[in-house]
């Protein structure tokens, strides 16, 4: 008894290491099974959604995929075309990320076969590619055709507006700026070529008026100066339609560049004193702005703007001054975009938008002058990285409120479209389209945004400029301009014109967008701004 006894517990430590070996083969045996289990239901899932995504295609005509070099048609994968000089395309860059991170295809290269949504050219298109007079209903190109005004620096001196320095060209304009300069000959000049180069300050007498290729224009005196240093200030303006005219503006930021140099001591052969030349200083350079941007994380506009403020300067006035010159500037400008278009067959001009920068200084008397507009605003962060988030937040911007950013499928796009928005979104003066005047006849303009009259195109250019406000994020609308509720609310649509302060002058079409508007004001608040 004794010695059972003693072999069973002799063999204790045996029989508890076969009992601990039997848990461990049962639990990898219970891993293994629980892996197989996951191996089979995640192949399971994966065929499932294979075969559901293929069932799809299958039962969708438009569900073809898009090859990498752009050649099939999508509805999933649109196409950006970026047409650039090979010197060129590395300062594209951002408009290359921002286009793929919504979901386009980048192509570089027109290759035959070749099917494309949005043409992005850095320069103007219309004159080397002929074949655009003929686009297909979902085309949309970044440029809009003809030698628009407003981006041409010569054109907007020849506005003569208040806002934008006198400028000449030399030696077309020679008598012109001999009388002109007749009845200045205190005014300074800032003598360049057309390639910016060659600059310097001079009295009209000692300007040579028969030099070719140079371009003559008023200086600007007394700046406003951060820190000793004169500045400019970029405003990114987004031209939505010319007919009618609908533009917006990036109103959450701005480029403000610096000139390397400080103003004074003055000394005119010292261009980086008085001009932001390329390698520019910047905001975070300034000791005044440095903290508010980079450790308070304020942006461009808002860093500026709280540092002119704590010196007494009513920044709303500055502000508000730069928009009236860049509506004054597109109102001018107007007729020349219709009447381009027109000369190039352009009937509809549906097909375009455009993105330009117009940059103003201010003066010590907070005077503003638009100084040039940029056609295809430097979106490069060769020299400034820190750039990039401007960059970025102004290029998806644009391409959220032209549409870019929710692209129908080309067979379908107009079907979507009434999806996004119906008619009945955009009804407006309900009583007074149902007064007798408007259900007698449609002559009365105040009638003819009433569904009886409403012509196709006008209710297809309410459609687009409804969906353009619900995308717009941060632009906000300077074409027609903004609109105070209580007033729109006030305003009897009968009457001839609303308000004093609008160009009453304008076409058939533009009335009609301004009117739709304020009815539209009237419905919902923020489409008062």
């Amino acid at each position: 008894m004794d010695r059972a006894k003693f072999c069973i517990a002799g063999r204790c430590q045996e029989i508890r290491n076969l009992g601990n070996r039997a848990k461990t083969y049962s639990r990898m045996f219970m891993i293994v099974a629980f892996l197989v289990t996951l191996g089979i239901t995640l192949t399971m899932n994966v065929y499932m959604i294979r075969t559901l995504r293929e069932d799809y295609q299958l039962h969708d005509e438009t569900g073809l995929s898009v090859k990498a070099d752009g050649n099939s048609s999508s509805r999933f994968s649109p196409v950006v075309w970026i047409d650039c000089e090979p010197n060129q395309c590395r300062h594209l860059n951002h408009i290359h990320t921002v286009f793929q991170q919504v979901g386009f295809i980048v192509v570089y290269e027109r290759k035959e076969g070749l099917v494309w949504d949005i043409l992005w050219s850095h320069t103007y298109p219309f004159d080397t590619m002929r074949e655009l007079s003929s686009l297909h209903p979902y085309q949309m190109i970044n440029h809009f055709p003809g030698p628009n005004s407003f981006k041409d620096k010569y054109s907007l001196a020849s506005m003569k507006m208040s806002f934008h320095p006198r400028a000449f060209q030399l030696p077309q304009q020679k008598d012109s700026f001999i009388s002109f300069s007749h009845n200045h000959p205190d005014m300074k000049w800032v003598v360049k070529k057309k390639t910016h180069r060659h600059i310097k300050i001079e009295y009209a007498s000692g300007i040579d008026l028969d030099q070719e290729g140079f371009f003559v224009q008023q200086f600007v005196e007394n700046p406003l100066l951060v820190d000793g240093h004169k500045f400019d200030i970029g405003i990114y303006a987004m031209v939505t339609s010319i007919n009618p005219l609908r533009v917006y503006v990036i109103d959450d930021d701005a480029l403000v560049r610096f000139c390397p140099e400080q103003y004074y001591p003055f000394d005119a052969s010292v261009v980086e004193k008085y001009v932001v030349v390329p390698h520019y200083k910047t905001l975070w350079e300034m000791p005044s702005l440095k903290d508010l941007y980079l450790n308070e994380g304020f942006n461009f506009k808002t860093a500026l703007n709280q540092h002119l403020i704590g010196r007494g300067i009513d920044v709303d006035k500055v502000w508000a001054d730069m928009i009236s010159a860049l509506r004054e500037v597109f109102h001018e400008s107007e007729a020349y975009l219709l009447q381009h278009a027109a000369e190039l067959k352009f009937l509809n001009t549906d097909h375009f938008a455009e993105l330009v920068r117009f940059d103003f200084i201010v003066d010590a008397n907070l005077k503003v002058y638009m100084m040039e507009a940029n056609e295809s605003p430097n979106f490069s962060t060769y020299q400034y990285i820190k750039n990039v988030r401007l960059y970025k937040h102004v290029l998806y911007n644009y391409l959220s409120l032209v549409g870019w950013t929710q692209y129908a499928s080309r067979e379908r796009a107009d079907h979507k479209e009434v999806m996004r928005v119906s008619s009945r979104e955009v009804r407006v003066f309900l009583d007074e389209c149902s007064a007798p005047v408007c259900e007698a006849s449609c002559v009365w303009l105040e009638c003819r945004l009433c569904r009886r009259c409403v012509w196709s195109e006008t209710h297809k250019t309410l459609r687009k400029a409804y969906l353009e406000h619900k995308r717009r994020k941060s632009a906000r609308r300077i074409v027609p301009p903004p609109i105070d509720e209580a007033r729109a609310r006030l305003w009897n649509p009968a009457t001839e014109w609303p308000f004093d302060d609008v160009n009453a002058n304008m076409s058939e079409s533009n009335k009609l967008m301004h009117r739709w508007f304020i009815g539209m004001c009237r419905r919902d608040a923020s489409f008062c701004y």
